[in-house]
């Protein structure tokens, strides 16, 4: 098992937070486990790592199925999904 540690401020997620997020997370061999202490910033930094390549709606509709709501950051979802990564 790796560790990585992608510190970020709770709401306050930069690019290059998500970016770091996207990098350990798709540099890592499967499975991953995202970890903070109520999974709120690691579902938030999935979606928006995410974004640019799956539906909005569908990475919404994950979220809900493990508990998240992520319609308070839908907006920066859809701007996030128009970035070219």
């Amino acid at each position: 098992m790796a560790w990585h540690e992608v510190p970020v401020k709770p709401g306050e997620y930069t690019q290059t937070d998500i970016e770091n997020f996207a990098h350990v997370l798709n540099g890592s061999p499967g499975p991953v486990l995202g970890f903070c202490r109520t999974g709120k910033r690691v579902a938030h930094l999935w979606a928006l790592s995410q974004a640019p390549y799956r539906p909005v709606s569908e990475l919404v509709e994950a979220a809900q199925s493990a508990g998240y709501d992520l319609e308070p950051l839908r907006e920066r979802l859809e701007q996030q999904a128009n970035l070219e990564q």
